[in-house]
């Protein structure tokens, strides 16, 4: 739509929690876009410019640039709105503005329960959605316990970001020893048909269990495909598991199944 747009990100690359290969991958589409990208760098400093325009000073290892914009957003974490809920008449043990809880969302007063973002876990909504039907499960009358194993983190980029579980630094960096598998969508049928090809499917596995640790998808339908990899982590499945699923053809869910394939060294579409 006509708009320049620049992102600051203190740390070595955007989206710090996801994988590195994924990230890398979204860097060259946003660049290509013509999105501009500092890493390693903060703001330090904003100043009002003429017609309500500031001037951002940004510290980058290249040295100190001032960047003019319209509009500045801060996007760097949420907290918990419970301020003026009077939690604390109540007697509702807390951590800082986050109500506290236990496995079955239960708060330090019986009977009362909490689910969302008030809680300060995940900070999603399907997460919070989740969270709230457990609770009033469990205020009817059932134990049932929350479980985190396999949460989706979905990032509606173009192209987008689906991922779940571990990324492969952090298994490494569990002394977990890992297999990779990955298969681009350059090479899928469905893909090539869409004219939608930049990304890839990423499958992170224990190298002795086959278990399926992590997943990630950068590219078309992201957000949706890795609906399948969240049931297999959930469920506790092994590559062998998604390569011995027959997978509809031409879909973009067929890489899934390749990129199994791939971290058991048989691949068929891809060397």
């Amino acid at each position: 739509f006509g708009t320049q747009v620049t992102i600051v990100e203190m740390l070595s690359q955007i989206l710090p929690g996801e994988d590195q290969e994924i990230v890398a991958g979204l860097r060259t589409s946003l660049e290509r876009a013509g999105i501009k990208i500092f890493t390693d760098s903060k703001v330090s400093k904003i100043a009002s410019a003429k017609e309500g325009k500031k001037i951002i000073t940004v510290s980058s290892p290249k040295g100190e640039i001032d960047i003019e914009t319209e509009k500045v957003l801060v996007s760097v974490g949420r907290k918990a709105n419970t301020k003026d809920l009077g939690l604390d008449k109540l007697g509702i043990k807390m951590d800082r503005s986050n109500i506290l809880v236990d496995q079955h969302l239960k708060t330090s007063l019986p009977d009362v329960y909490a689910a969302g973002d008030c809680i300060g876990n995940w900070l999603l909504a399907h997460v919070a959605s989740m969270e709230a039907e457990l609770a009033v499960e469990n205020a009817l009358g059932l134990q049932k316990k929350m479980d985190y194993t396999a949460v989706p983190r979905c990032i509606f980029t173009h192209p987008e970001i689906g991922s779940v579980g571990l990324t492969e630094r952090q298994a490494t960096d569990q002394g977990i020893k890992i297999k990779t598998g990955k298969f681009p969508f350059i090479a899928n049928g469905r893909a090539q048909a869409e004219n939608e090809t930049e990304g890839m499917v990423k499958i992170v596995a224990d190298a002795n269990s086959n278990k399926i640790l992590g997943a990630h998808i950068l590219g078309p339908r992201a957000t949706d495909l890795i609906a399948e990899l969240t049931l297999a982590m959930k469920m506790g499945a092994k590559t062998e598991d998604l390569i011995d699923t027959i997978h509809a053809h031409p879909t973009l869910a067929e890489p899934v199944r390749e990129a199994a394939l791939k971290a058991e060294a048989r691949p068929i579409h891809i060397i």
